[in-house]
């Protein structure tokens, strides 16, 4: 309910939307404040946020199936954070998404 508000809302701007999926996030982490199962939840989160992004015809940058192949190679052990290589690697995906945004349908 308060994701299809927030939708509504930011549509009302007429900027172009792009949702980024959540990164995984490990199930052993290193807080203690980190709930158990966190990283069943992050995938849950996610299907029922593209559900709403399609209803609403709002581009998806994937970033969690970007990362599944690479995680343990550029997540931080234990963390949701990435190594800089990992931020570096992401940063190129989410730019590519928004240069396509910006240029538009071909």
């Amino acid at each position: 309910k308060n994701l299809r508000a927030l939708v509504s809302r930011l549509k009302q701007t007429g900027a172009k939307l792009i949702w980024a999926t959540s990164t995984p996030v490990p199930d052993q982490m290193n807080s203690p404040r980190s709930p158990p199962n966190r990283s069943a939840t992050v995938g849950l989160y996610n299907e029922v946020a593209a559900k709403v992004m399609k209803e609403n015809e709002i581009q998806v940058d994937d970033l969690y199936t970007l990362v599944l192949p690479v995680e343990a190679r550029m997540q931080k052990p234990h963390d949701v954070h990435f190594s800089v290589e990992g931020s570096e690697f992401l940063a190129k995906q989410v730019a590519a998404s928004i240069d396509a945004a910006l240029a538009g349908p071909k």
